[in-house]
C-alpha cells in the first residue's frame, strides 16, 4: 500500500522568503461540483490558488516550512496553542437563544466539544493536536468581553431571504458578510454564524467554509457556518472548518467530484502520510469496506477523520500528521495570535458563574465548568491560564468535595441534591458564587428493553425534535431507524401534580407516520397504556418530505415514583401506529425511530425560599459585624461554621463571639484573628426538609500585605510600561510623586494613565518629562491603609537614526536586486517582506536566493515575476527599541520581457509569387528576421533585397523565389528591455499545385448520426468532394438532405443510414497556381444500432425485495429510472405509483433504448377485499379460486406472477371463478379492477 509521505525536520523561523523557481507545485483542492459540496473551503482555496499570487507564494512557503519545521514550536501559550476566537452571530432579529440568534451556552458548548476533539479527550483513537480555542475576554478596545457579538441583519432583504451566497446567485457575498463586523484578524480568529448558505434554509447543501491559514490577517479570513449546525448535537462542522483554518485539506483531496482516486505524490493529496488517498465518503460510516485507491486498505483509516465527509456519528479523530500541519500553521502563518496579544488577558475583576450541563445525573461522574466573566476558558480539563485560580466546593450537606481546577470532574457516590460554590481569583480581583440545589444525583436508572426498529425505511422518516419542560432535543431530519438512550444526558425535573407541555416534530414522506410517548411512572422498566402521555400522527403530502408537530400536555401523577430517574420513551413508526407491545420491544416496527429521555419527579412540597443570600464579610480584629439572610417559608434556623474551607461543618452556638445562632442574622462580636477565612452558612428547616444558603467567607485582618510590589522601570520616550501590585485585601489607588517622594498625588484615568484604581497601572506614550517620576499603590480596607514600595521611572532618549533609506528597485526576471540601509547607533538588522501591500510583514531568512537578511544589505540573487510589487523594509535594533526603515518596492518589470501574442504561421506561394510572415508582440523595441535552410540547425539574418522586404520590422515580405526556396524556415528575434525572445519558426512552401496539409480520415459511426470529413490545404482556391461505391469509379457530390458543404473544405454527411456503409470519399482541390490535387480516399463504416424488445407493463408490491427485470432482449443492457440500483428494481426506493423504466443496450459502440412501466402498489390483503364487499377463497388453493360479493361493480381480474408479469386475465361479466391449475406452485397476485377502485391481494397456489 502506497501512502503519501511528508518529512518533518528542524527549523525555527516561519517567514523565510521562498524563491519562486524552487517552489513546490501549486497545491490546490480539486474544484468540485458546487451543488454537492458540504464544505466550500476547498473551492475557495482552489480559486485563490488560481487568482492570487500572494496566496500561492504563502502556501508554497508553508509547505516548505512544514518540510523543515521544528518540534519545539514557538511561540506557544502555556503547554499548548490556545487560539483566541470571537463569534459573530448574524441573526434575523429573534430573541437570544431562539432561531438564528443562538445562545451563549450553545456557542460555549461548541467550543468545549471542539477542544475535546482537538485534544482527543473523546478517546476517538486519534492524536492530541495540542491546540485549543478560547473565547476572547478582552476586545480590541481593551474592554472585558464574552467573545460573542450579535448583529440583527434582518433589514437586509438579500440576507433575510437567502443568507450568504457562495455558489448561488442570491444572498449577500462573503465580503459583505465580513464587512458587517470583524475584530483584528491578526489577534482574533473571527467565526461567523449565519442563517443559511445559498438559500438552503439551514439544511442540506453547503454547511460552512473557512479560509486556509495562508489567508491570515486578510479581509476575507475567518470561518462561516450555519446556526442550525451549532444547534445539532454532535455536529462537527465547526471542528472541520477550524481544521481548514489551520491548513488541513480534505483527506480525499484530489478526488474530483468523488469518482476519482486522488494522486499519491508526496506533494499532492492532503499532504499527510498517515491518511491514505481515497474517495470521499458519502455521509456514511462504512468502516468494514476496503479502499480501492491504495490496494485495499481498510476504510477505517479515513472514515473516522474529521476532514472526510463521513456521517456525524462516525468522525472521531485527527491524525498525528494533521496535528503537525496545524501546529505548523500556529507557529507559522498564524503566529501573531500568540505574540503580544492580550485577547485572553483579564482587564476587569471577574464575576463568578458556573455551567452545570445537567440538572440530574445517573452516573457518578459530574463535570462542572467555570463560566465567569473576564476569565479565559477552553472548557476542558487542561484549561489553565497564568495568574488565575479557582476554588470549588460541592456538597449535599453531609459529603463535601473540593477542587482547584478551572473545569473539575467530581465523582459522586451519595444520592441527593448538591450545592456548588466557586471562588475565582485573577490579577484584577476575586469573586464567589454559590448555587443551592445545583444538581441532583439519582443513581443508575432502571433497565429496560431495546426496541426492534424493523426494516430500514427511506431516510427522513423520524422524530427530529422533542421538547418537554427543560428537555429540548434536536437531531438530524435525514436520519432513520435509530434508537438513542438519552436518559442520563437529556433529562428534566418536574413536580408532582403540575402540568407541562410536550411537543414532538415528525418527519415523513410516502407514509403517514405515528408517534406515542410513554413515561414509566412506576419505574419498573415497562410501558403501559396508563403511562401513555402523548400520541398523534403526521400525514405525508406526497413524494416530498413532510414535517409536523404532535403536541399535548402532561399531568404529573401524585402516585409517580419520586426522586428517582424515570424513563420517557418516544416511539415513532411509519404506516402503522406503534402499540404498547412494540414499546415493550415485542414485535418489530416498520421503520422506527425511538428515543429515551430522563424524568425525575419531585414532591411538590416547597422548601424554604432564600430571597437574600449571606455575603462575604470583612471585620477588623476584635471588631463586630453581621452575616445575615432573608428567608420565607422556614420554621427553624441554624448557622453553621467551617474551619476547613467547607469540607466539614458544625453548628454555631451563642457565646462571647456569637449571637443569633438560630435566627436569620448572625452577630459576631470581639472577633479574634483566628476566625480569619472561616466560612458560614445557614441551615433552614421546614416540614418539607432542609435547605442551605450560599456560603459566606469571613476575613479578619488589620494589616494589608503586598505579595507583588511594583518594580523600577526604564523606558524609551513615547514607550509604554505597566506597574503591578497585588495586595492581600482592600481597594487600590495609584499615586505619583514628582519631587522625589516628598509629596504624593492620586492618579486618575486619562491622558497617559489607565488602571489607576486597579492592581495594574499602565503608563502610555511616556514623555521625557516623566523621567525620575515615582509611583506607589495604596491599598485601603475598612481596617487599615497600606502603601506599596516605590517604583522609579527612568525615561531615556535614543540617538540612533537612519542616514540612508532603502530605495525602490526595478529588475528584469532572473536578474539580481540589492536593498541597503545605513544609520548611526544601530546594533542589529532584520529585513522583512510584505506580499500584501504592507498590511502584514514577515521576517526574511537567508534561504536561496536571499542572503544578508540580518545585515545592512539584503541581496536577492535571482528575482522572478511572482516577486513583482513585493515590499521590503529593515527593522533596526537600537538601545531604545526598534525603528523601521522606509518601505522599498521591488518591481519585476513585466514590461521588460517581450510578450509574443501572435506567432509566425507557415505560409506558401506559387513559384516567383509573393507572401509574408509576421509576428505580434508587446514590449518590443526591435525586430530581426532570420532564415534557416538546414532544418533549424543554423540561422542567418535576413537582409532587404529583391526577394525580401521588412527584414527589421514585425512583417517580412517574401517574393520572386523559385521552387528551390521551398522548405526554408523563418523566425524573428524580438528585442525588449530585458533581452531578445525568438519566435517559433514558420515553414515556407513553394508549389505550383495546392498543398494538402491535413488529410481526411476514415471513420466508424452509428446509423442516424451526423459526421463531417475535413481537409486542410495551402494555396487552395476551390474544393469538390466525390463518392465511390467500389473505390474505382468516382462521382461528384451535390448538396442534398444527406450531403452539405460539397464545395468546401468540410463535407457533412447527415442522418447516416446503413446504405452508406463502406462508401468511400475523397476531395479534389484546385490550387492557386492552376494545378489540382486529390486527397487520400477514406472509408465511412456504419454500424447498426441494436433492436430492443422490452416486455409488457409490470406490477410490483411496495414491500417486495429488489428483483431483476426479465422479458427484455437482447440481454446484457442496463436499466435506469426510479428505484433502479445495480440493475435491480427496488419497489421501496421507487415508491408507490407507475414508474417508467428505460432499458439501454450498446453493441459495437452504438446504443438503443426502450421503455416500459412498472406499477408499484400497496398490494392490499383480505381485509381490504372485505372493505370493498369482496371475498376470495380458498387461499391457499390447489386449482380453483372464487370471487364473491359485489362482483358487478368490477370489470376484470388479472393474475400477476412474483416477477410482476401479467400472465392471465378474466372478464368478470362472464365468470367469477379462476382456474390456476396450469400454473406452477408459488405466490401470485390477483388484481380486481373496477369502475371506481382497484383491489390487489396475494394468493398461494399449492397443488
Amino acid at each position: 500500500m502506497y501512502m503519501k509521505r511528508i518529512s518533518i525536520f528542524l527549523a525555527f523561523l516561519w517567514a523565510a522568503f521562498v524563491n519562486a523557481q524552487n517552489q513546490l507545485p501549486q497545491q490546490g483542492l480539486q474544484m468540485t461540483e458546487h451543488n454537492h459540496e458540504k464544505c466550500y473551503a476547498g473551492i475557495l482555496h482552489h480559486q485563490m490558488m488560481e487568482n492570487n499570487p500572494d496566496y500561492v507564494l504563502k502556501m508554497n512557503q508553508f509547505e516548505q516550512y512544514v518540510q523543515s519545521m521544528s518540534d519545539s514550536f514557538t511561540p506557544k501559550t502555556q503547554a499548548t496553542y490556545v487560539i483566541p476566537v470571537v463569534f459573530h452571530v448574524i441573526h434575523l432579529g429573534e430573541a437570544v437563544g431562539t432561531g438564528t440568534n443562538v445562545s451563549d451556552d450553545a456557542i460555549k458548548r461548541a467550543i468545549r466539544v471542539a477542544n475535546e476533539r482537538y485534544r482527543n479527550l473523546n478517546n476517538g483513537g486519534g492524536a492530541d493536536t495540542q491546540i485549543e480555542f478560547a473565547l476572547a475576554v478582552q476586545d480590541p478596545s481593551g474592554n472585558c468581553t464574552n467573545g460573542i457579538t450579535r448583529t440583527n441583519y434582518s433589514s437586509n432583504s438579500a440576507y433575510a431571504n437567502y443568507g450568504v451566497k457562495v455558489s448561488g446567485n442570491n444572498g449577500i457575498s462573503d465580503s459583505q458578510l465580513k464587512g458587517i463586523i470583524s475584530w483584528n484578524r491578526n489577534k482574533y480568529y473571527n467565526i461567523y454564524i449565519v442563517s443559511e448558505i445559498d438559500n438552503n434554509n439551514g439544511g442540506a447543501g453547503t454547511q460552512g467554509y473557512a479560509y486556509m491559514a495562508s489567508n491570515h490577517g486578510n479581509a476575507t479570513d475567518g470561518a462561516v457556518f450555519m446556526a442550525s449546525n451549532i444547534l445539532q448535537d454532535f455536529d462537527h462542522t465547526l471542528i472541520h472548518e477550524l481544521g481548514h483554518a489551520l491548513n488541513l485539506y480534505h483527506t480525499f483531496e484530489g478526488d474530483g467530484t468523488g469518482n476519482t482516486c486522488p494522486p499519491s505524490s508526496p506533494t499532492q493529496g492532503d499532504m499527510c502520510a498517515d491518511t491514505p488517498p481515497h474517495k470521499r465518503s458519502q455521509s456514511d460510516c462504512n468502516v468494514t469496506g476496503t479502499n480501492s485507491c491504495d490496494g485495499g486498505s481498510s476504510n477505517a483509516l479515513f472514515v473516522h477523520n474529521y476532514m472526510d465527509y463521513s456521517s456525524v456519528s462516525c468522525v472521531t479523530q485527527f491524525t498525528a500528521n494533521q496535528g503537525t500541519r496545524m501546529r505548523a500553521a500556529c507557529s507559522g502563518p498564524r503566529a501573531s495570535f500568540f505574540t503580544s496579544n492580550n485577547a485572553l488577558v483579564p482587564v476587569s475583576a471577574p464575576t463568578a458563574a458556573i455551567i452545570i450541563p445537567q440538572k440530574i445525573y445517573c452516573s457518578g461522574t459530574v463535570n462542572l465548568y467555570d463560566n465567569s466573566s473576564c476569565v479565559a476558558n477552553t472548557y476542558t480539563e487542561h484549561s489553565e491560564f497564568s495568574g488565575n485560580t479557582h476554588s470549588w466546593s460541592v456538597t449535599n450537606g453531609s459529603v463535601t468535595l473540593t477542587s482547584s481546577k478551572q473545569n473539575p470532574t467530581f465523582n459522586i457516590t451519595s444520592t441527593g441534591w448538591y450545592s456548588v460554590t466557586l471562588t475565582v481569583t485573577t490579577a484584577q480581583g476575586t469573586n464567589t458564587i454559590t448555587e443551592t440545589d445545583a444538581f441532583y444525583y439519582a443513581g443508575t436508572s432502571v433497565s429496560t428493553c431495546t426496541p426492534n426498529l424493523g426494516t430500514p425505511g427511506p431516510n427522513g422518516i423520524n422524530a427530529s425534535e422533542v421538547t418537554f419542560n427543560t428537555i429540548s432535543s434536536f437531531t438530524s431530519s435525514s436520519e432513520t431507524n435509530t434508537y438513542e438512550n438519552l436518559v442520563c444526558t437529556k433529562n428534566t425535573i418536574v413536580n408532582a401534580g403540575d402540568t407541562y407541555p410536550i411537543s414532538v416534530k415528525i418527519n415523513t414522506y410516502g407514509y403517514t407516520s405515528y408517534v406515542k410517548v410513554y413515561i414509566d411512572w412506576e419505574n419498573n422498566g415497562t410501558y403501559s397504556a396508563a403511562e401513555k402521555v402523548l400520541e398523534g400522527s403526521v400525514a405525508s403530502s406526497g413524494s416530498n418530505q413532510t414535517s409536523g408537530y404532535v403536541t399535548g400536555n402532561v399531568v404529573i401523577p401524585a402516585t409517580a415514583v419520586q426522586n428517582q430517574i424515570l424513563r420517557m420513551r418516544v416511539i415513532m413508526d411509519a404506516a402503522t401506529a406503534p402499540t404498547e407491545a412494540k414499546a415493550n420491544c415485542s414485535g418489530s416496527l416498520v421503520a422506527g425511530d425511538v428515543e429515551d429521555y430522563g424524568v425525575l419527579v419531585k414532591d411538590n412540597c416547597p422548601l424554604a425560599n432564600v430571597s437574600t443570600q449571606p455575603v462575604n464579610t470583612t471585620i477588623c480584629p476584635n471588631g463586630t459585624g453581621t452575616i445575615s439572610s432573608s428567608i420565607s417559608g422556614g420554621t427553624s434556623y441554624q448557622w453553621q461554621v467551617s474551619t476547613d474551607n467547607g469540607s466539614t461543618w458544625s453548628d454555631v452556638t451563642n457565646n462571647a463571639n456569637y449571637a443569633g445562632a438560630t435566627t436569620q442574622s448572625l452577630s459576631l462580636t470581639n472577633v479574634p484573628t483566628s476566625f480569619n477565612t472561616q466560612k458560614y452558612r445557614l441551615k433552614i428547616t421546614n416540614s418539607c426538609g432542609d435547605k442551605y444558603t450560599n456560603v459566606a467567607t469571613l476575613t479578619v485582618s488589620s494589616t494589608i500585605t503586598f505579595s507583588t510590589q511594583p518594580a523600577n522601570e526604564t523606558v524609551c520616550a513615547n514607550g509604554t510600561i505597566s506597574l503591578t501590585a497585588v495586595a492581600s485585601g482592600g481597594t487600590y489607588q495609584w499615586q505619583a510623586s514628582t519631587d522625589g517622594g516628598i509629596t504624593w498625588s492620586n492618579i486618575s484615568d486619562g491622558g497617559n494613565y489607565s488602571g489607576a484604581g486597579t492592581g495594574t497601572l499602565t503608563i502610555a506614550t511616556i514623555p521625557g518629562s516623566f523621567d525620575a517620576n515615582q509611583y506607589r499603590c495604596v491599598a485601603t480596607s475598612s481596617c487599615t491603609t497600606q502603601n506599596s514600595s516605590v517604583a522609579t521611572l527612568t525615561v531615556t532618549a535614543s540617538s540612533a537614526q537612519i542616514t540612508s533609506q532603502p530605495q525602490d528597485l526595478s529588475a528584469c526576471p532572473n536578474s539580481g536586486a540589492t536593498f541597503g540601509v545605513t544609520g548611526t547607533g544601530i546594533t542589529g538588522y532584520q529585513w522583512q517582506v510584505s506580499t500584501d501591500n504592507g498590511a502584514t510583514w514577515n521576517n526574511v531568512d537567508d534561504v536561496a536566493p536571499v542572503s544578508g537578511s540580518t545585515t545592512a544589505t539584503l541581496n536577492i540573487a535571482s528575482v522572478t515575476t511572482i516577486m513583482n510589487n513585493t515590499k521590503y523594509r529593515c527593522v533596526l535594533t537600537t538601545s531604545c527599541g526598534n525603528i523601521n526603515s522606509s518601505v522599498a518596492t521591488l518591481s519585476v518589470t513585466a514590461a521588460g520581457v517581450v510578450n509574443i501574442t501572435a506567432q509566425p504561421q507557415n505560409t506558401g506561394m506559387c513559384p516567383n509569387g509573393s507572401t509574408f510572415v509576421q509576428v505580434t508582440a508587446s514590449g518590443a523595441t526591435a525586430y530581426q528576421w532570420e532564415i534557416s535552410t538546414d532544418g533549424g540547425t543554423t540561422w542567418a539574418n535576413v537582409t532587404n533585397n529583391t526577394n525580401y522586404a521588412g527584414a527589421t520590422t514585425n512583417q517580412l515580405t517574401i517574393s520572386g523565389l523559385a521552387m528551390s526556396g521551398s522548405g526554408a524556415l523563418y523566425r524573428c528575434q524580438v528585442a525588449g528591455p530585458c533581452g531578445n525572445t525568438a519566435t517559433n519558426s514558420a515553414v515556407l512552401t513553394i508549389s505550383d499545385i495546392a498543398l494538402i496539409t491535413s488529410q481526411p480520415s476514415s471513420e466508424v459511426v452509428c446509423e442516424s448520426v451526423t459526421h463531417t470529413f475535413s481537409v486542410q490545404a495551402d494555396l487552395a482556391v476551390s474544393y469538390s468532394w466525390q463518392i465511390s461505391f467500389d473505390g474505382n469509379t468516382w462521382y461528384d457530390l451535390n448538396n442534398s438532405t444527406t450531403y452539405s458543404g460539397v464545395n468546401t473544405a468540410a463535407l457533412t454527411v447527415s442522418n447516416v443510414q446503413m446504405n452508406l456503409n463502406n462508401t468511400k470519399y475523397r476531395c479534389s482541390i484546385t490550387g492557386a497556381c492552376g494545378g489540382s490535387a486529390y486527397t487520400n480516399s477514406v472509408v465511412l463504416t456504419v454500424n447498426k444500432r441494436p433492436e430492443i424488445y422490452f416486455g409488457a407493463p409490470q406490477v410490483a408490491c411496495i414491500y417486495d425485495s429488489p428483483y431483476s427485470i426479465s422479458e427484455v432482449t437482447p440481454s446484457g443492457g442496463t436499466f435506469s429510472g426510479p428505484g433502479i440500483s445495480n440493475n435491480l428494481f427496488n419497489p421501496v426506493a421507487a415508491g408507490m405509483g407507475t414508474h417508467t423504466i428505460t432499458y439501454t443496450v450498446t453493441e459495437n459502440g452504438c446504443s438503443s433504448s426502450a421503455s416500459s412501466t412498472i406499477e408499484v402498489s400497496q398490494c392490499l390483503g383480505m381485509t381490504d377485499l372485505v372493505k370493498n364487499e369482496l371475498s376470495i377463497f380458498p387461499n391457499p388453493t390447489s386449482s380453483i379460486v372464487y370471487l364473491k360479493g359485489t362482483v358487478e361493480n368490477y370489470e376484470t381480474a388479472v393474475l400477476i406472477d412474483n416477477q410482476g408479469r401479467m400472465i392471465s386475465s378474466w372478464d368478470l361479466k362472464t365468470t367469477a371463478q379462476f382456474d390456476l391449475s396450469d400454473f406452477v406452485d408459488g405466490y401470485y397476485f390477483i388484481r380486481v379492477v373496477g369502475k371506481e377502485n382497484t383491489v390487489v391481494t396475494k394468493i398461494q397456489l399449492v397443488k
